[in-house]
C-alpha cells in the first residue's frame, strides 16, 4: 500500500497527503482519549461481574468522549475550509484535505474503540479479520480503483475514507449481532447507574500522555516539516518511515508472549525468573530483528530508489537514522512494556512526562534546523532517551536487570557489523544484490556468535510442539543437565 501510494502520487502530492494524514493521526489519538485501553480495565470487568448497568453507563461515557472531541475538531476544520484559510503550503486543496482528515480521525477513533471492545469483551476473532484482513483489503482495493481511473489526490483521500467507513460499518453490524445474541445485555442497555467518570477520564488522560511520546516520533515531525518547509521535505521523510518501522515488528510480536508471563512473575515477586525471562526475550528480539536492521543499513543507498523511485534517492540518510532509532527501540524497548504491566502508575507518569518534554525539545531543535534529516536524527535520539529513562526506572523500581553487559555487547556488535557492511558496499559501489547477500551473511554471523544465548524452551515453550525443534531442545536440555550433574557432588545428585 505504501509503495503504491508513493509511486502513484507526485512527491508534492504525497508530501501534502502525509502532512494531512499526520494531523489526522494526532486528532485520532486525542479523540479516542485512551478509551480503547479503558475497555479492558472497566467494561470487561463490569461484564464479568454481570454489572450491566455500570457497563452501559461506562460505555456511554467513553463513546460520548470520542464523539465530543471528534466533533470539536470536525467543526474547527469545517470553519477553516469554509473561510478558505491556507497553511504554509500555498495549495488550495489543503483545507479540503484537512477537513477530510478530521472525518478520517473520527472514524479511526471509533474503529479503535469498537475493536478494543470486541477483543476484551466477546469476539477477539473479529479484531483479526477486521484489522488484518478486511481493512487492508478495503484500502488496497480503493487505492487500486483510483489508480486505474487516474484520479487525483482528493479522490485518493476520499477513497481511503470510504474504506475506513466501510470497516466501521462492519463493526457496527457485529455490535448489533452481539446485542441480538445477548438478551440480558440488550434489555439493560437503557438503564443507568453511577460510574467513576473522573477515574475513567483520568485513566484515559494517562494513556494519552504515554501516546504523546509516540506522536512526537511519528506524526509531529511531518507536521513541523509541513509548516516549516515544503511538501517534498515531508515526502522525503514519511516515505521511508514504514520501511524503518519493520525493525519494530519482532518487538510487537514478542510483547504478546512476554507481557502475560512478566505480569505473573512480577505479581509473585519472582525477580530471578523475571530477569531470565527479560534477558532471553530481549536476545530473541535482537537476533530476529537484526536481519531487517542490517538490510535497512547496508541497502540504504538502494532501497528508497528501488521501492519509491529515483525522486526518493536522497532519503537514504533518513532511512539510516530511522532504522537506528527503531533498532534501539527493538533492543531496549521491552523495558517500556515491562513498566506498563508491572511498574507503579506514578513512576510511569513521571517517566513519560520527562520523555515527552525532552523529546519535544529534541524534535523541535533538529527538525526546525535540519529538515527531514534532522527529524530522522530526532527520532533516533528520542528512542535513545526513552530507552535510558525506562531502563533506569525498571532497574530502580522493579529491581530487574534490564541492562546487562551481554545485552550491550550484542547491540554494539550488531551496529558495528551493519555499518561495516555499509562502508564496504559504498567502497565497492555494489548494487542491491550484493547488499542483500552481505546482510544475510552478517545475520548468520550474529546467530552463530550469540545463538547459544537463546533459551528456546523457557522463552517460547510452544516451539516444543514442532518435531525437529523439540528434539533439538531436548538434546540441549539433556546436555545442560548432564553438565550440571557432573559439577554437583554425588550427594547433591542423589538428593536431586
Amino acid at each position: 500500500m505504501q509503495i503504491l501510494t508513493v509511486r502513484y502520487l507526485s512527491k508534492a502530492d504525497y508530501g501534502l497527503y502525509a502532512f494531512c494524514l499526520s494531523i489526522s493521526g494526532v486528532i485520532a489519538v486525542i479523540s479516542v482519549f485512551g478509551t480503547d485501553k479503558a475497555v479492558s480495565r472497566y467494561l470487561a470487568v463490569y461484564l464479568h461481574r454481570h454489572e450491566y448497568e455500570k457497563f452501559w453507563s461506562a460505555f456511554r461515557v467513553m463513546l460520548a468522549t470520542i464523539c465530543l472531541i471528534s466533533f470539536f475538531f470536525c467543526i474547527c476544520f469545517s470553519l477553516t475550509w469554509y473561510n478558505g484559510f491556507r497553511f504554509k503550503q500555498d495549495n488550495p486543496s489543503t483545507s479540503t484535505l484537512l477537513l477530510l482528515a478530521s472525518f478520517f480521525a473520527f472514524c479511526n477513533a471509533a474503529d479503535a474503540f469498537l475493536l478494543s471492545f470486541f477483543a476484551a469483551v466477546t469476539r477477539p476473532s473479529v479484531v483479526f479479520y477486521r484489522r488484518y484482513l478486511l481493512t487492508p483489503t478495503f484500502k488496497l482495493a480503493a487505492a487500486s480503483v483510483v489508480v486505474l481511473l487516474g484520479g487525483g489526490l482528493i479522490a485518493f483521500v476520499v477513497s481511503q475514507l470510504l474504506a475506513v467507513i466501510a470497516g466501521v460499518a462492519i463493526c457496527l453490524g457485529v455490535f448489533r449481532r452481539i446485542l441480538a445474541e445477548n438478551q440480558t445485555l440488550r434489555v439493560s442497555r437503557k438503564s443507568r447507574e453511577f460510574v467513576p467518570k473522573r477515574e475513567i477520564l483520568g485513566f484515559g488522560g494517562t494513556v494519552v500522555l504515554g501516546d504523546l511520546a509516540f506522536l512526537l516520533r511519528s506524526a509531529v515531525i511531518p507536521i513541523i516539516l509541513g509548516l516549516t518547509f515544503d511538501e517534498a521535505e515531508v515526502a522525503s521523510f514519511q516515505a521511508v518511515v514504514p520501511v524503518a518501522r519493520l525493525n519494530e515488528f519482532v518487538l510487537m510480536a514478542f510483547s504478546v508472549l512476554f507481557l502475560p508471563r512478566a505480569a505473573k512473575l512480577a505479581a509473585s515477586n519472582q525477580r530471578e525468573g523475571l530477569d531470565q525471562l527479560y534477558s532471553a526475550t530481549s536476545t530473541w528480539i535482537l537476533l530476529l530483528t537484526f536481519p531487517v536492521f542490517a538490510t535497512s543499513i547496508i541497502g540504504a543507498d538502494h532501497l528508497p530508489r528501488i521501492l519509491f523511485g529515483e525522486k526518493y534517492e536522497s532519503s537514504n540518510v533518513i532511512l539510516i537514522w530511522l532504522a537506528c532509532g527503531f533498532f534501539i527501540q527493538a533492543t531496549f524497548g521491552l523495558s517500556t512494556r515491562l513498566l506498563r504491566v508491572a511498574g507503579g502508575l506514578k513512576t510511569l507518569i513521571w517517566a513519560d512526562l520527562t520523555i515527552n518534554l525532552l523529546s519535544l525539545a529534541v524534535v523541535a531543535l533538529f527538525t526546525y534546523g535540519f529538515g527531514a534529516k534532522g527529524g530522522a536524527i530526532a527520532v533516533c535520539l528520542t528512542f535513545l532517551l526513552q530507552a535510558i529513562i525506562h531502563q533506569t526506572c525498571s532497574i530502580m523500581t522493579l529491581r530487574v536487570k534490564t541492562l546487562t553487559r551481554p545485552m550491550v555487547l550484542h547491540f554494539a556488535f550488531a551496529v558495528t557489523l551493519a555499518f561495516s557492511g555499509l562502508v564496504a558496499m559504498r567502497y565497492l559501489q555494489a548494487g542491491i544484490l550484493p547488499c542483500l547477500a552481505l546482510s544475510a551473511l552478517v545475520s548468520l554471523l550474529m546467530l552463530l556468535f550469540f545463538g547459544q544465548h537463546l533459551n528456546v524452551a523457557e522463552t517460547i515453550p510452544e516451539l516444543q510442539r514442532l518435531p525437529f525443534v523439540s528434539s533439538f531442545i531436548t538434546e540441549n536440555k539433556t546436555a545442560e543437565n548432564s553438565t550440571s550433574e557432573k559439577e554437583m557432588p554425588s550427594e547433591e545428585v542423589e538428593d536431586a
